[in-house]
């Protein structure tokens, strides 16, 4: 996106009819692989919270109830 930024600021500086509509119809495509590439990471990153989040629990019950520790608890 920065790229595109610079490039289409250089055209119209330049007032390169031309170019500046090539440059734009390139921001819908990029726009999408963008959104696409973030979407992709953000559910990357939940998923991975996720899995640590249950293997972390799951670990820490598993070595809190080992040696039947359940049955030393005392109301």
């Amino acid at each position: 996106m920065n790229i595109w930024n610079r490039e289409i600021f250089d055209a119209l500086e330049k007032r390169d009819s031309s170019r500046v509509l090539f440059i734009a119809l390139i921001y819908f495509p990029l726009l999408g692989a963008s959104v696409c590439v973030m979407i992709a990471q953000v559910y990357g990153k939940m998923t991975m919270q996720r899995r640590w989040r249950a293997w972390l629990t799951h670990h820490l019950l598993d070595r809190w109830l080992r040696n039947g520790r359940y049955y030393n608890f005392i109301w």
